[in-house]
């Protein structure tokens, strides 16, 4: 969870970044690229990479101009350097906060560099027709901007971000930007790191944040994010980049309201009734289909035999044990209470009338390797990819210095020394 640390140096720091700020480095690039923006993408940001390693972060309003801060300048964060990261972890801290903001401005609402140079953001942001998403933290607003255009997303500096304390106040309140946002009738959706699920002080801000939406009159949804493959914390940037952009898309058309309707005392009240589980068959498959989808195949030998990705060719599974034990493990690995057999028999089913049928035959100019597909046409080394259909791959590297004398000697022993060098 995304924290605002208060620097006690950090408005000296920030006096005057344009001075120490360069364009984005290479760490800072390949971090972008890693929340599924392109280059190009990111270098319109207006983001850049500081001389000690930190990556400065402007703040603009709807209207393009500079958030300013209370004394005139803009507002900026800075998300430290993975040096500073790992000198605090040292140190003790075992969760460093990554992020710092000037010290006594309190949190901001980051609205999409991306999504107001479009233009008509201010336009669109009046617009009750069209929903509003907030998330956690600036990259992945920028990457929700670019993979789901339809809706605006706005960031929180964390999950608590949406509060702050004013005047020296003891009490968080709601953020002031709040009163400018038109949120009555208007559908909000809340969209949060998948540990919301298991971290008990991450779902009482969503809860909080929610109630707080609903009193004001918004039509508020959950889009439910899952572990990674791995087990660990997901993020929207995180999944559209490792599972692209289309999963990311079928969550939020299952996104459900976390409240329920009650009759209390002659009336009807929304009342809190958030169950993060499934519903049914579709929406499981929603997340298995969108995160391993793309590595299995239906395969032509027989309705219980199957094609998996092994990372060079696809390689044929007779039977449904394997596909069943990959289904039971993703089930575990979602915390997803309903895991009998019917349960997984019905998600295998459903999983497998998604999935595209194996191809018979893979590209006739491509020679596949261990490291890669050597196009004999033109002669180079190609990455492996799932959309060649090739059901084999040879078990070692192709190296285009080696000059395997063996394997000369045995052509020329056939077709004759000048075959052999032709």
């Amino acid at each position: 969870m995304a924290r605002i640390l208060r620097d006690a140096g950090a408005a000296d720091r920030s006096a005057d970044r344009s001075a120490a700020a360069t364009k984005l480095n290479p760490e800072h690039q390949q971090a972008l690229a890693k929340s599924a923006l392109s280059p190009e993408q990111a270098a319109s940001l207006g983001w850049s990479s500081l001389h000690n390693g930190r990556l400065l972060i402007p703040y603009i309003r709807p209207d393009g101009s500079a958030e300013i801060r209370h004394n005139g300048k803009p507002f900026s964060r800075e998300r430290l350097s993975d040096q500073e990261i790992s000198e605090r972890k040292r140190k003790g801290e075992k969760k460093p906060n990554r992020y710092i903001s000037p010290t006594g401005e309190g949190s901001r609402l980051y609205h999409s560099a991306i999504a107001i140079k479009r233009g008509d953001y201010n336009e669109r942001l009046d617009n009750i027709n069209i929903p509003i998403r907030f998330g956690e933290g600036e990259k992945k607003v920028e990457s929700a901007t670019i993979h789901d255009p339809d809706r605006i997303t706005i960031g929180l500096s964390g999950v608590w971000g949406w509060v702050d304390k004013y005047d020296g106040g003891e009490e968080s309140k709601p953020l002031i930007d709040f009163d400018d946002l038109k949120l009555q009738n208007r559908e909000v959706r809340l969209c949060f790191d998948s540990d919301f699920l298991t971290n008990p002080q991450v779902l009482l801000a969503l809860k909080r944040f929610a109630i707080f939406l609903q009193e004001k009159g918004a039509n508020v949804l959950i889009e439910i994010l899952p572990h990674g493959l791995d087990g660990k914390r997901l993020g929207l940037d995180d999944l559209i980049f490792r599972h692209g952009a289309e999963i990311f898309q079928e969550i939020a058309s299952i996104a459900r309201s976390p409240f329920k309707t009650v009759r209390k005392k002659g009336e009807d009240i929304q009342v809190w009734a958030f169950n993060p589980q499934p519903k049914d068959t579709r929406e499981r498959n929603a997340y298995l289909y969108g995160m391993i989808g793309r590595d299995w195949r239906v395969s032509p030998d027989g309705k219980d035999h199957w094609q998996q990705w092994t990372g060079a060719h696809w390689e044929t599974v007779s039977g449904d044990d394997q596909i069943t034990q990959e289904i039971e493990r993703f089930a575990h690995i979602q915390d997803w209470q309903n895991r009998e057999l019917p349960v997984i028999r019905s998600l295998m089913a459903a999983f497998r009338r998604r999935l595209d049928r194996a191809a018979y035959h893979h590209p006739k100019h491509l020679l596949p390797f261990a490291n890669g597909c050597l196009n004999i046409t033109e002669n180079r080394l190609i990455p492996h990819d799932r959309k060649h259909g090739n059901n084999w791959s040879l078990p070692f590297d192709y190296d285009d210095s080696a000059d395997c004398p063996s394997i000369q000697a045995f052509l020329a022993d056939r077709l004759g020394e000048a075959e052999n060098r032709s």
